[in-house]
């Protein structure tokens, strides 16, 4: 039975011959009828030329010569047996395939070794001549010569028994292509160094073979029978075996003339050329290539490890470019620049290299020079470099100085340095965030930042703390992991304590949406009790925020704030009655669930209320929560500012309202972990918000304003019997003194005695009495002050007037028994409980300063004609405006010193308005002492006195005579001394005292203290390079995301 024939390889509906047939198995012994006209039959030779297929599919093989001419080609007829397998391994395979199975033993599998792997990368390095393109890795087709001389240099230098085939050393090629980025790096990664080519720069087997030679062998063999190799070999180790000198004269007995050398260098490589293939090449050129070579030698005695092949060829280039261009040659300045003494520092070069602007030149070079950027790296003092700049211009420097880098280019070219349009190369704003995010040693929390407290450790110094706030829009939001942010966090553990219960009624609420039968009831009543708690809350919240309202609405405040305020009512009441109607929902749900199983409508009910549920408490926890309004800095900076960074901050505290307690267990916290890194604390500066820590210490006063107040409070409530039961005699002891009904301690027996005296003795009553003695508590001449100011003294104010200044004088000599003496000075810094030193504690002077300059524009002295500065500011040449008169930018220290400055005195002196002048010119000449320069000590330390004495003149006139301040009356108001408020009296009073008490204290540190030492302008600055990042007006969350970098 006949095979069927298979499927022609022309058009289906051509007729075959039956002379195209072909036996399926031929035999040799021509025994097969069919065998006979083998070899006149045509075997089949595919053509490629069947219909539709696209040209490029044609065969190699070419078209048949009859081109117009329908052919008939058969292929051979397989038996069913050979059907049946062929139909079996191709549908094994998954394919079907049009070409015959062929049936070959499977070749052995040669691994590729990491010594081939190294052949080939030296290959590819050293034979870049030979690739016709610059590229780094060779990419020529499979017939190219390349890849067969690629396989000679691995087997003569892996070594290896077989020659690998041109397909496989390019699929290793671009297997390491995708492993290693560059041939730089693939030759890092594998060990191949400047010695490693030193050592295998003409590997023979010969060499080898000849090394193996014994010494008399050598001399015996005949030369005619020696190769190449072994003739090399004999004359390097005849060579070594000569001194320096011998050497020398064997190069000049063989090379008597340089021109010769040349010559013959010439010929040599001329010949080379003509082996391989190369073009004739100039003598210039050779020799270039010969310095080339021993450069390369020189470099590695000098222990170069870097690669510096072909640096003469490089180098004469580059300067040839550099004239051709008329630039100065600059590869010479370069590596003058590098090795040349600064003829003023010899310990130092021209150019230091860890400093700008040796970063920025590196990053240059290597970036122009690299294939991609992810290739190197940016220089620390680049970066740092980089990152001043954007802190300081952050709108517009990046763009202006890097340039369009990759702007409007494919993505493929991202990181191409051949394809960046760029003024000067640096990494992007992203890359210099990512890096600070991931390197910063702060945190985005409220802790104390102790990677500061370590860096100030360094500097050995003694430091202020400093603190200063900032408005911050308030914004309580929420993100969708439940992250809260904008909350009132003062470290004490209420923000904590809410969260926790939030989260637990956020569990409960989750527990309700996957209950079962089980336990649907007991889930249900939590979330129903949960409901009616939160209804007590809201209704007080409610009535509270209608009375607010009220009361601002009949106070005629801004529609903005009532807007605000009718907000919070509808909110109150909206969440009302989602509470109400929620707990009425989950009721009704837990008496429609079935006690067996949940139905379908029950389930989604559920998941409903659930849902509604999270809303809810998402929109009552808010108005639980409190937002914050303000941030509080906390910084450390160095009272001599000698080295940078002059100021590091090292806490921030969220907050709506700050009480002056809660800011002294804030500074305790910091103080204790400085006296764990042996840092010494000055003391604290701030502003005015804190007036009281100048006046209140930690454990006694601190000003001399305290102990008045502190005197005139112990009697504010007593009565006039209590008063004058403590100043009744009405009896002796038996050591002769007065004995009273209520004894006291602070009332001296004198007092007592002499009011029992004047009534005896003198027939005076006790109310006339009691005001003679009030009257003898100021000097001779002076009157004093009603206990209130602007009433007339009844007999109980004078009672209590002459109790307190005995209470006020008996705490001054109390604390002068313990190493304190007010008597002599108005402020007197405490010992800190915790660091055992003294510590002062002052005002800003900036801030105190505008205040002072207020006082003038506001007109507060009554002593001074205002009208003189009409005169001063049609003056020219007083430099005063309008605007700064009547302080139109309250804030701005330029127009306080235009206002209190030399030229407006001399305008004043010039008016004849002398009492003006000598006001202003005090406020000058104090300004001048705290943040002035070129100031003697002495002259600093007069300022100060003459500004303090200005004020004792009319707080205590007698001071010229008695400078005792137990003799001061207490009830002097001090309001509006000099024109200033009694904040600003106590703060620039405390500030005066404080500065002369450190003054005092040079001698023994050695040093001055700076001036600006105790300003808080470094958060001044911290804050506008915030406002400058952030925006006029920024949120909390926006504050703790760029706190890290801000530090």
């Amino acid at each position: 039975m006949d095979d069927p024939p298979l499927k022609p390889t022309t058009h289906p509906m051509t007729p075959v011959p039956p002379d195209a047939i072909e036996p399926l198995f031929p035999t040799d012994d021509g025994t097969n009828e069919d065998s006979a006209n083998v070899a006149d039959k045509r075997s089949y030779v595919p053509s490629g030329s069947t219909p539709h297929k696209p040209s490029r599919k044609i065969s190699l093989v070419g078209p048949s010569p009859l081109k117009s001419a329908k052919k008939l080609t058969f292929t051979k007829q397989p038996s069913p047996a050979q059907r049946a397998a062929k139909y079996l391994v191709t549908r094994a395979k998954g394919r079907h395939s049009p070409k015959e199975l062929t049936f070959s033993p499977k070749q052995k599998r040669n691994v590729w070794t990491s010594e081939e792997d190294k052949s080939l990368i030296e290959f590819i390095a050293l034979h870049r001549d030979l690739q016709p393109t610059s590229s780094d890795w060779p990419s020529m087709r499979v017939q190219h010569k390349y890849w067969e001389k690629a396989a000679q240099f691995i087997k003569e230098n892996a070594p290896t028994v077989h020659i690998r085939p041109s397909m496989s050393i390019r699929s290793r090629v671009s297997f390491l292509k995708t492993k290693f980025s560059s041939i730089d790096n693939a030759e890092d990664n594998l060990g191949l160094t400047v010695s490693h080519y030193m050592s295998t720069e003409t590997p023979c087997t010969n060499l080898r073979n000849s090394e193996r030679m014994s010494e008399q062998v050598r001399r015996n063999v005949d030369p005619l029978i020696l190769t190449k190799d072994d003739k090399i070999l004999l004359i390097k180790k005849y060579m070594e075996t000569l001194t320096e000198d011998e050497k020398m004269e064997c190069i000049h007995e063989f090379y008597d003339d340089r021109c010769e050398l040349l010559s013959l260098i010439t010929k040599l490589f001329t010949k080379v050329n003509e082996k391989v293939g190369i073009c004739q090449t100039t003598e210039q050129q050779l020799f270039s290539k010969h310095l080339d070579k021993l450069y390369f030698k020189i470099a590695v005695m000098e222990g170069i490890r870097s690669n510096p092949k072909h640096f003469i060829t490089t180098s004469i280039k580059a300067m040839k470019r550099l004239q051709a261009e008329s630039r100065c040659n600059l590869v010479y300045k370069f590596c003058q620049m590098l090795t040349d003494v600064n003829n003023f520092d010899q310990s130092s070069y021209l150019m230091r290299l860890d400093r700008m602007p040796f970063g920025l030149l590196d990053y240059v070079i290597q970036f122009f020079t690299c294939t991609n950027t992810r290739q190197i790296c940016e220089p620390e003092d680049y970066r740092i470099w980089l990152e001043t700049m954007e802190t300081e211009f952050p709108s517009r420097f990046h763009r202006l100085f890097a340039g369009p880098m990759w702007s409007n280019q494919e993505t493929k070219y991202y990181g191409n340095p051949h394809k960046a349009l760029t003024n000067v190369p640096c990494t992007s704003l992203v890359s210099h965030w990512s890096k600070s995010k991931k390197y910063t040693s702060f945190s985005a929390t409220t802790d104390i930042q102790v990677s500061a407290l370590d860096q100030l450790k360094q500097t050995n110094g003694r430091f202020w703390i400093k603190i200063d706030g900032t408005d911050i829009k308030t914004a309580l939001m929420e993100s969708a992991r439940r992250v809260w942010n904008g909350d009132v966090d003062m470290n004490d553990g209420e923000l904590k304590k809410l969260r926790e219960q939030y989260e637990n009624h956020l569990t409960d609420v989750d527990k309700f949406s996957k209950s079962d039968c089980q336990n649907l009831q007991i889930n249900g009543t939590k979330l129903i009790n949960m409901f009616k708690n939160d209804i007590p809350y809201l209704m007080n919240g409610f009535q509270r925020a209608r009375a607010v309202y009220h009361e601002k609405f009949q106070k005629q405040v801004p529609n903005k704030t009532l807007k605000e305020l009718n907000w919070d009512i509808v909110e109150h009441n909206t969440l009302l009655q989602q509470s109400q109607l929620l707990c009425e929902n989950v009721k009704d749900t837990l008496d429609d669930a079935f006690p067996d199983e949940l139905d379908e409508t029950t389930a989604a009910n559920i998941k409903k209320l659930a849902v509604k549920s999270k809303s809810y408490l998402c929109d009552i926890y808010k108005k639980r929560r409190t937002a914050a309004s303000h941030v509080l800095v906390t910084m450390l900076s160095d009272e001599r500012r000698a080295k940078k960074p002059y100021a590091l901050p090292v806490r921030f505290i969220a907050y709506e309202s700050l009480k002056d307690q809660q800011l002294r267990d804030f500074n305790r916290d910091i103080k204790r972990k400085m006296v764990e890194r042996g840092l010494k604390v000055v003391g604290t500066v701030t502003d005015g918000e804190f007036c009281s820590l100048r006046s209140q210490g930690e454990t006694r006063p601190l000003h001399i304003w305290q102990l008045i107040h502190d005197s005139k409070e112990a009697v504010q409530k007593m009565s006039k019997k209590t008063l004058l039961a403590m100043l009744i005699k009405c009896g002796e002891s038996e050591c002769g003194d007065p004995v009273v009904k209520k004894p006291n301690a602070a009332i001296p027996h004198s007092f007592i005695n002499l009011i029992h005296n004047l009534q005896i003795s003198e027939n005076l009553t006790l109310e006339d009495a009691v005001k003679q003695v009030r009257n003898s508590l100021v000097p001779v001449g002076y009157t004093p002050y009603p206990f209130k100011k602007d009433t007339e003294e009844s007999f109980l104010d004078m009672l209590r007037s002459l109790v307190a200044t005995c209470i006020y004088r008996d705490a001054i000599k109390h604390l002068k028994g313990n190493g304190v003496d007010f008597s002599l000075y108005i402020y007197v810094p405490e010992v800190d409980p915790i660091t055992k030193d003294v510590r002062h504690d002052r005002s800003d002077h900036n801030h105190l300063f505008r205040r002072a300059v207020k006082s003038i524009r506001d007109g507060n002295h009554q002593g001074l004609n205002f009208e003189a500065f009409d005169d001063v500011l049609l003056d020219p040449g007083s430099g005063l405006t309008h605007a700064v008169l009547i302080g139109l930018r309250k804030q701005s220290l330029v127009d306080a010193e235009r206002l209190v400055s030399k030229f407006v005195v001399r305008s004043l002196r010039k008016s004849e308005h002398e009492k003006e002048a000598q006001h202003v010119q005090l406020l000058v000449n104090w300004h001048e002492a705290s943040d002035g320069r070129s100031l003697t000590q002495l002259q600093r330390c007069r300022y100060n006195y003459n500004m303090l004495n200005y004020i004792l003149d009319e707080w205590m006139p007698w001071h010229k005579d008695c400078y005792d301040f137990s003799t001061i009356d207490i009830n002097r108001p001090t309001n509006n001394i000099c024109g200033f408020s009694r904040e600003t009296l106590v703060e620039m009073t405390t500030n005066i005292e404080s500065q002369e008490f450190r003054r005092r204290e040079n001698d023994e540190l050695g040093y001055a203290e700076h001036p600006r030492a105790g300003g808080t302008d470094d958060l001044e600055t911290l804050f506008s390079i915030a406002h400058r990042k952030l925006g006029t007006t920024f949120t909390l969350k926006d504050w703790t995301e760029y706190w890290p970098k801000l530090v």
